[in-house]
């Protein structure tokens, strides 16, 4: 189930990258309201889906791109994609100006936990505690001082 997440804390706390964009991201903004018209681009107040992973709530004034609209703009703006986008917050400050707040994910270091009540704590230390032995055993031909591991 996807979290929903404050776009606040979003922008502020995690991994999104806020990129104050000027003249080429202004310039290929069409004048009106046609963002909204573009391919993956949703007008807030509009909840965005980002992957599988969370949802973010767009204030009003702000548009979601999807993860295809975030690589496009992305390119537009010169910048390489890194194939992580979900999506993207774009905001308009003025006729010139306007930021935008990429959101990524990569499951680099997660660890999946789901067996974590299955796992038998004692023969898991057991078999460390032979590794560690085994290891030892290397370290003491090499004249190296043990491990020991307690527990």
């Amino acid at each position: 189930m996807a979290r929903v997440i404050d776009p606040r804390w979003m922008v502020a706390a995690c991994t999104a990258w806020l990129l104050v964009v000027g003249g080429a991201a202004a310039a290929q903004e069409p004048e009106g309201d046609g963002l909204a018209s573009r391919p993956g681009w949703t007008k807030g107040p509009h909840t965005g889906t980002l992957g599988s992973q969370a949802s973010i709530e767009v204030p009003e004034g702000s548009y979601f791109l999807d993860a295809a609209a975030t690589r496009a703009l992305l390119q537009a703006t010169e910048n390489v994609p890194s194939g992580h986008e979900l999506g993207a917050i774009v905001r308009k400050v003025d006729r010139e100006h306007s930021w935008f707040a990429l959101f990524m994910f990569s499951d680099d270091g997660y660890v999946d936990d789901s067996d974590k009540d299955a796992i038998d704590a004692d023969a898991l230390m057991a078999n460390m505690k032979k590794g560690t032995e085994q290891d030892n055993a290397e370290r003491q031909k090499r004249g190296w001082a043990p491990f020991n591991l307690e527990g």
